[in-house]
């Protein structure tokens, strides 16, 4: 009831909404909606209230709590995302782990403000500065081999840029093969994936992902300086991180589930669309060695088909991949 009564204030900014209206329509007591009202003060929301007006939403608190993101939730997801937050946690994965092994349904989501021990691909360490990004874990159990979950990275990665363009209509973003997503050549967001399965079942998956959200230039670390941007810097002011959160939710849960009604297609399509790589001569870190060629499509199972030097059309399911750019131009998005 309390999230209800906060939708309420959100969807009336700047206006008061009397408690007479807010019991009529939400059938509680006039008691009731002050015991909620002080409820939402204590979590940080400003809420002012006058004789004869009503309550008016002053300011929100800048956390990534269910309150914040419940309201721009898509109404069919309210009662099935399960959101658990925390100011801070070594990882949002380890956590979301925890709770998996121990039996936590699909649509479970772990949010931290911030992270001590947050990580990406291949162990790298990923920088997530306390309340200026999105940073959670999302548990899901698909009913899919262990083999069809390759394409979930590649799906995150397309509900990331779908998120963006939402909140930022303009901003341009796109995908690096696999899921790292890019703006002005600069890493905007990257997903960590980790699996539970037997030979034939998938038992839970865990996708990890890291958005720069509020960042200024001298948050990041010198080493990201160059490398990383916010979406602050790319809109040129804030944004409302519970927004940009569900509106990620939102775009996930719906090609999630068209994933599972339809196929690899579903992911394919969407992510050809964003991605940065095809058609572009790309260099191939693998740990055997660099490799150049041009990038030509992913397959059904996500893998990039490289076209190389020699005219060979190879199939690439690991490593790193930078675009081959002029001289003395920088490339450096890994993490």
């Amino acid at each position: 009831m309390k999230e209800k009564i906060l939708e309420m204030l959100l969807a009336s900014p700047g206006k008061p909404i009397s408690g007479e209206e807010i019991s009529r329509l939400l059938g509680i007591s006039r008691t009731a909606i002050w015991k909620h009202i002080q409820a939402l003060r204590a979590e940080g929301y400003e809420i002012e209230s006058r004789t004869r007006q009503g309550y008016r939403l002053l300011q929100q608190p800048d956390l990534l709590t269910g309150q914040s993101i419940w309201p721009y939730l898509i109404a069919d997801l309210r009662e099935r995302i399960k959101i658990f937050h925390f100011h801070q946690l070594d990882s949002t994965n380890i956590y979301a782990r925890k709770l998996a092994t121990a039996g936590a349904p699909e649509g479970t989501v772990v949010i931290a403000e911030s992270q001590w021990a947050g990580k990406g691909r291949k162990g790298r360490s990923w920088q997530s500065a306390s309340g200026k990004g999105m940073w959670l874990t999302l548990v899901l159990r698909p009913p899919i081999l262990p083999r069809q979950t390759t394409l979930l990275p590649l799906l995150t990665a397309v509900a990331v840029v779908e998120a963006v363009e939402k909140t930022v209509p303009g901003a341009a973003c796109g995908i690096k093969w696999p899921n790292d997503v890019l703006a002005q050549n600069r890493k905007l967001a990257g997903i960590l994936t980790e699996m539970s399965a037997e030979l034939d079942m998938v038992n839970f998956v865990l996708v990890g992902v890291g958005v720069n959200l509020n960042q200024d230039e001298e948050d990041f670390a010198p080493d990201l300086l160059g490398t990383a941007i916010s979406l602050k810097q790319l809109a040129g002011d804030k944004v409302n991180r519970g927004q940009f959160t569900a509106a990620f939710i939102n775009a996930f849960w719906k090609l999630y589930e068209r994933y599972l009604q339809e196929g690899a297609q579903a992911v394919l399509g969407p992510w050809r669309q964003k991605a940065l790589v095809l058609g572009k001569e790309v260099i191939i870190h693998e740990y055997t060695g660099d490799w150049a060629g041009m990038a030509l499509d992913i397959d059904e199972e996500g893998a990039l088909l490289v076209r190389d030097e020699q005219q060979q059309i190879r199939r690439v399911l690991a490593g790193d991949v930078t675009l081959r750019l002029g001289e003395g131009q920088k490339n450096d998005t890994g993490f």
